[in-house]
């Protein structure tokens, strides 16, 4: 089961992207913990570019799709560590009890498992490397 099926709302990616997205090599931004929910909101950078953006997207002159992810109904979170470039892999996968998510990378590790997946936000940004 690809990890987009887990998504309560496919739409706002599917509409932008013509190809699933991976969530390998992608730059996580932030981990934005909610007691409301409780809910965690993970932003990251797409490694991915959609062929076709929207125009406000190009108009904004954006290089990157960003992506919001909201964990919702959060039954358990376990972080250790954090850096200024956190280039991880993401893999999320059904299990028994909900939905479980794990980023990977040499200085972070963050796992939770959640009962709900969405899409918070689906946007353009400029990273500027140019």
């Amino acid at each position: 089961m690809s990890w987009i099926e887990l998504l309560s709302n496919p739409t706002p990616i599917v509409a932008v992207m013509k190809l699933v997205p991976r969530l390998e090599y992608v730059r996580l931004h932030e981990i934005i913990l909610h007691q409301d929910g409780p809910d965690v909101l993970l932003r990251l950078d797409l490694l991915e570019y959609p062929e076709d953006p929207p125009k406000k997207w190009v108009a904004g002159q954006y290089d990157t799709a960003q992506l919001s992810l909201r964990l919702g109904r959060v039954t358990e979170i376990r972080l250790s560590g954090w850096s200024l470039d956190n280039i991880v892999d993401l893999e999320i996968v059904r299990i028994t009890s909900g939905i479980s998510i794990k980023v990977t990378h040499s200085l972070l590790d963050f796992e939770c498992v959640c009962q709900f997946l969405s899409v918070d936000k689906i946007s353009g940004y400029c990273k500027g490397e140019h």
